[in-house]
Parts: structure tokens; C-alpha cells; sequence
């Protein structure tokens, strides 16, 4: 599929066997990146629910388009970078955000944002972590 962005014109006077002719010529220009796709959400992210001192992970599916899109994960609107606390990662079309030890401070909403020079997708999730309780505390020291 060609994507055409811009429109070349040029007015020429050209001169031939004595005469002048006059002619609007004009142009489609094709988008550099014809021929390439936007990314596309596959498997939408999922609402989790889980305890506290756990270790979780957010995973969706997505199709990078062509030219290969970024994937970008966000906590709240604040983005998050791959790290001690987290671990972000992209593989065979499945976007995944990992971290160890949730808290109570976890729960939010989650998106995963794809974006390329054709589109940007995004899909996002709750994730509520919850206290442990007391008993399970005493019970497991």
C-alpha cells in the first residue's frame, strides 16, 4: 500500500518550434515509509489482582509494525525503565513487565505503549496488590 503525504507542482514554460507552452505540472510524493505498518495490540493486558512480597509480571501481545515500534511500559501515567525494580522486556511479539516483591505502593494502572512512525497503540491494566494478613504473617516467620 503507498502512502502519499505531499503534492509537488511546478509551473514550466517550455519553448518549442518557436511557441511557448505553459504547463502546471504536478505530483503525488509517496510517505518515506510506504509499504510499512503500524503496531497493533494482539492480546490486551489483563486486570490482576495478588498479595503483597510476591513476585508478578504484566504480559501483552503486540505487533511491532514495520519500521520495528518502541515499547514503552507507565505506571500511572510516570514511565518506568527497565532496572532494579523493574524488568521490562520485549520478545516475539510479547511485551512483558516484571517485577519481585510487590507492595502495597504497586497498585495502579499499568500500560504498555507501542509507537512507531505510522501509529501507537496501548493497552492497560489494573493491578491491586493487597496486605497480607496478620496470620499469614505469624504463620510464616
Amino acid at each position: 500500500m503507498m502512502l502519499f503525504n505531499e503534492t509537488f507542482r511546478a509551473y514550466v514554460q517550455i519553448f518549442v518550434a518557436g511557441l511557448f507552452i505553459n504547463h502546471l505540472w504536478s505530483a503525488k510524493i509517496p510517505n518515506a515509509y510506504s509499504g510499512g505498518t503500524a503496531p497493533k495490540v494482539i492480546e490486551v493486558l489483563a486486570d490482576k489482582t495478588m498479595k503483597a512480597q510476591k513476585e508478578t509480571s504484566l504480559q501483552c501481545k503486540i505487533s511491532g509494525g514495520e519500521p520495528q515500534a518502541s515499547i514503552h511500559w507507565y505506571k500511572d501515567a510516570k514511565e518506568l525503565y527497565d532496572g532494579k525494580r523493574y524488568h521490562l522486556s520485549y520478545a516475539k511479539d510479547v511485551a512483558t513487565l516484571s517485577f519481585t516483591d510487590t507492595g502495597v505502593n504497586d497498585s495502579g494502572t499499568y500500560r504498555c505503549e507501542a509507537v512507531n512512525k505510522l501509529g501507537r497503540v496501548n493497552t492497560e491494566c489494573k493491578l491491586t496488590v493487597e496486605c497480607m494478613s496478620a496470620r499469614y504473617l505469624l504463620i510464616n516467620k
